[in-house]
């Protein structure tokens, strides 16, 4: 692809995630390798302009009595790029006055707004950010500027830290001091286009020597000697103005591009948002219909973006558990006649005569909204025959064993071994007379990492870490399947959030759990409820495969522009 080509397809290649960051790096590339703008075969040649530079840069030292050596040969490598016959490769030290950096002893900060104190925190990609910053006296700030005084057209650059490398050009009248985590570099402005060094110093090419010269310590610096041999790339300097100009008018596209496509997205959360509020929110049968109509013509719009298909499993969670998701039977049994069944379930497996009386006398529950007639609310402690958590006493880890689980475990609504511990035989045998895993458990995690559900398969033998929760439904009138999406709708995750005694871990008790109240439909209905959102489900799973793929394919559209434009 040729240069002409990619900046008139400028616009078609930003439909990959970062992709405005992308055509940045590109565009900066692109100028520092003389690809972005043609070159002026009547430009003075940087050669000359270099001569020039150090015999201007002798001149100085000579008359400041600075002891400072000449700038040494540094025997600069020519092989980073190819550059045009009329630019020539130099160190940032023999194209800049000053390099140095802020002050190293810690300066005395006072609550008065005075001189404000620059450090890495304040330097942003390419401007100043004094929202937040500690200030100096005038006294001290004195101090600090016999060492170096920002000036107008310098380059500051972040040389402490995680965002060494980062710069801004001093534009506006300065008046601060900085520390030693900022690099002030002043270019010679007669000859060396402060703007110019700036791009250059942003560049892919420039920043890569940045971090290969970065000492990894406690914290990654970037020394004044290692910052001075940066080779950078010089072009004459009519040529540093018109790239500077063509550069500008890009970036500013870019940042219009990046800017659309974040309201783009925005946009569609937040009218995805509301139509699935619109939609739960329903306060009748006709009036769900026309909400559901509304998404279904748009269903190509707001579902364009992959960031929008969780919001889409929540809602389909939520209307399964309010009875909205498929119609009612009116042949169901109702769930007020399945509650009392299940009582007796309860009552005959209970050989304790007090908890016997408290099962049979358990009252009617008033849900907290609606749910259709068929349908009634139920404690979990109501609708399983256990509630409890796992061993609190927790045994001695072995090579081989029985698998032990913890929360890190239940990953995806479903139990992962893979990185699971284990424990003796012996143990397990101990910690079973508590909890032994049954086919259609559901485990909750409930210390840590709160609400994250599984239910246990068959033939799986495991003892339970004192951070799960285990409900063993009534399954003659109760799927596990109904209990797990109850457990995840997102009104009952809301819940178990807050549940959290706000302990050194976020934790629920069992207490909590035993009172988590459930919308119960017939058992029928269950049936129907699961399967249809297992069927919905997993369309939003290939929905979202497919919408990461689209924009995977846009990432490497991307990825191949930028290999077949940087080796033009």
């Amino acid at each position: 692809m040729s240069i002409e080509i990619f900046l008139k397809q400028f616009e078609l290649l930003t439909g990959a995630p970062n992709s405005a960051t992308q055509l940045r790096e590109i565009i900066l590339q692109l100028a520092v390798s003389g690809k972005l703008v043609p070159q002026n075969i009547d430009d003075e040649p940087a050669a000359i302009l270099l001569a020039k530079i150090k015999v201007e840069k002798e001149q100085l030292i000579r008359n400041s009595r600075n002891s400072r050596s000449k700038s040494k040969n540094l025997g600069i490598e020519k092989n980073f790029v190819s550059l045009p016959k009329t630019w020539e490769w130099a160190s940032l030290e023999d194209t800049t006055l000053v390099i140095t950096d802020g002050e190293h002893a810690t300066p005395s900060r006072i609550m008065e707004a005075e001189i404000p104190l620059g450090t890495a925190k304040n330097i942003r990609d390419g401007f100043l950010d004094f929202k937040i910053t500690d200030y100096v006296s005038f006294e001290v700030a004195e101090k600090c500027w016999r060492r170096c005084k920002p000036q107008h057209n310098d380059i500051l650059m972040v040389c402490v830290g995680a965002t060494t490398g980062r710069l801004c050009l001093l534009k506006e009248p300065p008046n601060f001091v900085i520390v030693r985590s900022v690099a002030l570099i002043r270019p010679f402005e007669n000859y060396i286009f402060p703007e110019y060094v700036a791009l250059a110093m942003k560049s892919p090419l420039i920043q890569r020597q940045v971090w290969g010269n970065v000492k990894q310590s406690a914290q990654p610096c970037l020394y004044i000697n290692k910052m001075q041999k940066l080779h950078i790339p010089v072009p004459p300097l009519a040529e540093q103005k018109r790239i500077v100009e063509k550069c500008d008018r890009l970036l500013i596209l870019c940042n219009e591009i990046e800017k659309r496509q974040q309201q783009r997205q925005e946009s569609l959360l937040n009218m995805n948002e509301s139509a699935i509020a619109q939609l739960i929110n329903a306060q009748n049968r006709d009036d769900f219909q026309h909400h559901w109509q509304l998404i279904c013509n748009n269903f190509d719009l707001l579902y364009s973006i992959p960031e929008t298909i969780p919001r889409l499993r929540q809602s389909i969670l939520q209307l399964a558990v309010q009875g909205k998701l498929i119609p009612q039977d009116p042949n169901d049994e109702p769930a007020s006649q399945m509650l009392k069944y299940i009582r007796k379930e309860r009552c005959d497996r209970e050989t304790n005569l007090k908890v016997k009386n408290q099962i049979a006398t358990e009252a009617d529950i008033v849900g907290p909204s609606e749910i259709p007639n068929s349908w009634v609310w139920a404690t979990t402690s109501q609708v399983c025959y256990l509630i409890l958590d796992g061993d609190h006493n927790p045994p001695k880890r072995v090579s081989t064993g029985i698998p032990h689980l913890t929360a890190k475990n239940i990953i995806n609504n479903r139990i992962e071994l893979n990185g699971c511990t284990y424990i003796s035989e012996e143990d397990f045998q101990r910690v079973s007379r508590r909890y032994f895993p049954e086919a259609g458990d559901v485990i909750l995690t409930c210390v840590g990492s709160l609400g994250r559900t599984a239910i246990v398969p068959k033939n799986l033998v495991f003892s339970a870490d004192r951070n799960l929760a285990v409900l063993r439904p009534v399954n003659k009138f109760i799927l596990s399947e109904y209990i797990q999406l109850v457990l995840n709708s997102p009104e009952m995750q809301r819940y178990i959030a807050s549940a959290d005694g706000k302990t050194a871990q976020p934790h629920i008790y069992l207490k909590q759990i035993r009172a988590l109240l459930c919308p119960l439909p017939p058992l029928a209905e269950q049936k129907r409820i699961v399967a249809k959102v297992n069927s919905l489900l997993s369309l939003c799973d290939a929905l979202e495969a497919k919408l990461k793929a689209v924009r995977d394919s846009s990432t490497l559209l991307m990825e191949v522009t930028a290999r077949q434009v940087l080796v033009i």
